[in-house]
């Protein structure tokens, strides 16, 4: 018994025993798997804690329009979603848990079961609505709260031809799904709906007005608006078609996080690249909101090419709000920057801006996983 005892190995991503180093390594490629396809890599349910805005009521049993604390939000979490004025998450129960503020209805506490034959692989907005992905298609929330399976030309030909989809977003009001087999569909075309990419892509995010998806030929592209230098080229010059970023050619990116204005880029070596828009500190650079009249010069606004972050802990996972960044170190340590004044980094940076990461302070325990909206961060606590 001894001796099998001492051959368990733990996985450092969520903490779950593995018999053998065999096991272990098929776990990890699992972990690796779902990380390049967009999905939340907690496999077991988690303990969930949120941080941040609470002027819609997305916390209703808060009072605050901040949360400067760490809230639990609830505990046997499958999956968990957040937006500017809502948070949804899925429990043990098959039940959606929808709280603060939905489009023409107003303030909502709401609970919808999940029937039996769906599964959702995760949850999203999208189409005005709250989403739920599949091994088949999507589903959205109805006016009426019921799950309707959305069909449009887009969905039917990826349907069609047996499909999977690994990821949805939204940038402004075009709506993108990233297949089973590495390629963008524009769910809002009628015609010219797969966005062309050379490759295969594993890994991609959208901003707010702006695209950046990742490939297995280790190649990045972005496109749309460029005005705060957020397609990383070295220009303000917009692109409707995607394009190669040359500062990241040949680098082993494992995971793209966008910001509304900012993104960045995960390599396997656990090193960041940070590009676009700081004015809230939110590229970990300095800032001339922050800075001194000494150190301005050396401040930076628009940041058009991807630079090498210089944080000295290795990171496993990043997430981009609005104006704010946040990163998951290998020592299960949270970090983050940018924008603070609605309490997404937690209550000790009292800042309303940070341009350098800083640590957040945590109930104890393993964080497993990080999720970033536009004023608001979420943490995963893997059982």
């Amino acid at each position: 018994m001894d001796s099998q005892a001492d051959a368990r190995v733990e996985c450092d991503i969520c903490q779950k025993p593995c018999s053998s180093k065999k096991d272990l390594e098929i776990h990890v490629r699992n972990h690796v798997k779902r990380l390049k396809h967009g999905r939340n890599p907690v496999e077991e349910k988690s303990v969930c804690f949120y941080l941040g805005a609470n002027s819609f009521g997305q916390i209703s049993s808060l009072s605050s329009l901040v949360c400067w604390s760490p809230v639990l939000l609830t505990e046997n979490l499958n999956s968990v979603i957040c937006n500017l004025s809502s948070v949804a998450w899925i429990d043990d129960q098959r039940q959606l848990q929808l709280c603060g503020f939905r489009e023409g209805v107003g303030k909502i506490d709401l609970t919808v079961q999940i029937p039996q034959k769906i599964k959702f692989n995760s949850i999203t907005y999208a189409f005005r609505s709250i989403c739920g992905i599949t091994d088949d298609g999507i589903y959205g929330l109805s006016a009426k709260d019921e799950w309707e399976f959305i069909k449009n030309r887009a969905l039917r030909r990826i349907c069609d031809a047996k499909e999977t989809i690994r990821r949805v977003a939204t940038c402004r009001n075009t709506v993108y799904c990233l297949t089973g087999k590495g390629q963008i569909f524009n769910l809002m075309e009628e015609d010219e709906m797969q966005v062309k990419i050379p490759g295969t892509v594993f890994s991609f995010d959208c901003g707010e007005e702006h695209c950046i998806a990742a490939t297995e030929e280790k190649e990045v592209y972005s496109w749309g608006s460029s005005l705060k230098g957020q397609l990383g080229r070295g220009t303000l010059q917009d692109e409707p078609l995607p394009e190669r970023i040359p500062a990241l050619g040949g680098l082993n990116i494992i995971q793209i996080a966008c910001g509304k204005w900012h993104n960045v880029a995960l390599t396997s070596e656990g090193d960041l690249y940070v590009w676009g828009w700081n004015k809230h500190g939110q590229l970990g650079l300095p800032c001339p909101d922050i800075k001194d009249l000494q150190t301005i010069e050396s401040s930076v606004t628009v940041q058009a090419e991807p630079v090498l972050l210089d944080f000295q802990i290795g990171v496993r996972r990043i997430a981009c709000g609005s104006a704010h960044t946040l990163v998951l170190a290998d020592d299960s340590t949270v970090w983050g920057c940018g924008l603070s004044k609605f309490g997404q980094l937690g209550k000790q940076n009292c800042n309303e801006k940070e341009d350098k990461l800083v640590p957040i302070r945590l109930p104890e325990g393993k964080v497993s996983d990080i999720i970033a909206s536009d004023w608001s961060s979420i943490f995963l606590f893997g059982k």
